[in-house]
């Protein structure tokens, strides 16, 4: 939990805060949610761990967000013209995916989801 911890907190370099957690940890955790989410077919829990990967995958999102978020803090205010380029591209990245989920969710995801969670699908 102190790695979680010291990710969300910013405690990190910019480039780990990236490069592991943002995009290699998130592209595991949607490896991992899928394989549950497969697996979970021959034990009819489906719904169940649907909700349960959501959660997870999600939690993880905003963590690591909010991780390379705070990282890139001490790149923002470097006088090197560089490293505000990362940090600006790096929170451009963060606020790209935030806005995406935020507004597929609005956009009728949200009433999706319900749907496919409790077998309600309408066409």
């Amino acid at each position: 939990m102190t790695v979680l911890r010291k990710l969300w907190w910013g405690e990190y370099s910019l480039p780990v805060a990236f490069w592991l957690f943002y995009c290699l940890g998130m592209f595991v955790s949607l490896v991992v949610g899928a394989i549950v989410l497969f697996k979970s077919r021959t034990i009819d829990a489906r719904p169940i761990a649907l909700i349960v990967c959501l959660a997870l995958i999600w939690a993880y999102q905003l963590t690591a967000s909010v991780g390379v978020w705070r990282s890139a803090a001490p790149y923002w205010t470097s006088p090197i013209l560089m490293q505000r380029v990362w940090a600006m591209a790096a929170r451009i990245v963060v606020a790209g995916l935030m806005a995406r989920i935020v507004l597929g969710l609005i956009d009728g995801g949200a009433v999706a989801l319900v749907q496919q969670m409790t077998g309600h699908i309408e066409f």
